[in-house]
C-alpha cells in the first residue's frame, strides 16, 4: 500500500518538469495553470527560480506588467542585479518611467554591469522622459564614459542642448 502511496504523489520537480515542457511547446497559459496550482496546493515552493519561471510564462504571453509582477517577488525574496535590471528593462519598454528608474538604480546599486554605461544611458532617457533633465543630463555624462554608450550619451546631450537653446 505504501508503493500505491508514493505513486499518487506528485512532488515539485514533476510540476515545474510539466510547466517547462508546456512553455517549451510554447504554451504558457498551461504553463501557469500547472505552477499555480503547485502553489495552491503548497507542493510547489514560492522561490525565486519559480517566480522567475511564472514571470517568463506571462512575458511569453505579452503579459508583461503581471510577468514584471512576479519578478518583483523574486527579487524581494533574493536581491539579484540581472533581476533588478530586467524589471527595468520591461518597464522601459512599457513606458513605465518611474518604475524603470527605481529597479535601473537598484540593478546599479546591486553592481549590474553587463554592458557598462548602458545603465546610465537607459536611467537618463526615463529622467528625460518624466521631464527630470537635470537628472537625465548627470546619467548621460556618465554614460559618455563608456565604449558602448559614448554616441548616444553625446546624441541625448546635444539634443537636450538643442531643446533650451
Amino acid at each position: 500500500s505504501l508503493k500505491h502511496k508514493n505513486k499518487n504523489h506528485i512532488d515539485e520537480k514533476e510540476y515545474l518538469d510539466l510547466a517547462r515542457y508546456y512553455l517549451y511547446k510554447e504554451l504558457p497559459q498551461k504553463a501557469i495553470k500547472v505552477i499555480n496550482d503547485g502553489f495552491d496546493k503548497d507542493i510547489v515552493e514560492r522561490s525565486k527560480e519559480n517566480y522567475e519561471l511564472m514571470a517568463d510564462s506571462y512575458f511569453f504571453l505579452r503579459e508583461r506588467d503581471v510577468g514584471i509582477e512576479y519578478l518583483i517577488k523574486s527579487l524581494e525574496l533574493e536581491k539579484d542585479s540581472n533581476i533588478a535590471f530586467k524589471i527595468g528593462r520591461f518597464a522601459f519598454e512599457e513606458e513605465d518611467w518611474f518604475l524603470a528608474i527605481k529597479y535601473l538604480k537598484e540593478a546599479s546599486d546591486l553592481n549590474y554591469n553587463k554592458v557598462p554605461g548602458r545603465l546610465d544611458l537607459l536611467i537618463g532617457i526615463s529622467y528625460y522622459e518624466v521631464n527630470k533633465i537635470n537628472e537625465a543630463e548627470k546619467y548621460f555624462n556618465n554614460a559618455l564614459n563608456y565604449e558602448a554608450t559614448k554616441t548616444p550619451a553625446e546624441g541625448w546631450l546635444a539634443f537636450i542642448k538643442e531643446l533650451n537653446t
